[in-house]
């Protein structure tokens, strides 16, 4: 009891969190006992856990190894990279179109393509291979096509052709990781740059209309979001 810090009243709010803040240096004479206990617990039922593997998930990883291995040049990060978009397209594409998730038939939301955008885009500035880049575009092209409002601008989160819902709804507070909406709008900004085209004007600037109202209440809720308007001030390296 003295080892996990437990106390009558309580060590944190009244109740007791198991911990051994302060014990460590015991964790020897306790070892033995420690083992018993962790052989019964092993007997319980683990809860389950979540083995999906998501499209956005893994694109945001293959953005962050892309960067890394671009700005550091570290050629493990590059291949990992590399390996993360193998994955996806054996995995994660199926008719040209992203899955949800691997192994299944649900249809990608606005963040799967918009994180996938990036990631192309970034792994086509780690190696100036013109196919990473028509990827991107592609792909880009299609979010809009799927997931564009034309009427007040940003994006729904949902399909088009998906199943029937009662509303669609549009993400754009960038929480723990950034919003569809920031995402998709980051994208259209760097492949405006890139490309050197107009083509993608009128969406980025009605999408900063359609949720403008909604950033200019607390922009630090948007950070991800303004990125965009500084790419479109300053430009990208090419």
């Amino acid at each position: 009891i003295k080892y996990y810090n437990i106390t009558k009243h309580g060590n944190f709010g009244g109740k007791n969190i198991l911990n051994i803040i302060g014990n460590d240096k015991a964790k020897d004479k306790f070892g033995e006992i420690l083992n018993i206990l962790l052989e019964e617990r092993y007997k319980r039922i683990p809860p389950e856990r979540d083995r999906k593997k998501l499209t956005f998930g893994n694109a945001q990883v293959i953005f962050s190894l892309a960067y890394l291995g671009r700005i550091f040049d570290n050629d493990e990060f590059k291949e990992e990279a590399k390996c993360g978009d193998r994955f996806i397209s054996e995995n994660l594409i199926k008719n040209g179109s992203i899955l949800r998730y691997a192994h299944s038939n649900i249809p990608g939301f606005l963040e799967d393509y918009s994180y996938l955008a990036l990631a192309y885009i970034e792994l086509y500035k780690m190696e100036k291979e013109e196919t990473y880049l028509s990827k991107a575009k592609a792909i880009s092209d299609k979010m809009i096509s799927y997931f564009y409002d034309d009427m007040d601008g940003g994006f729904y989160l949902s399909q088009k052709e998906g199943k029937q819902i009662l509303r669609r709804t549009k993400d754009i507070y960038d929480g723990a990781y950034p919003s569809g909406n920031s995402a998709a709008i980051f994208a259209l900004v760097l492949l405006k740059n890139i490309l050197n085209t107009k083509e993608y004007d009128h969406i980025i600037s009605n999408s900063f209309y359609g949720i403008g109202g909604e950033v200019n209440k607390n922009e630090a809720s948007y950070t991800f979001l303004l990125l965009s308007l500084n790419q479109l001030t300053l430009g990208v390296d090419r």
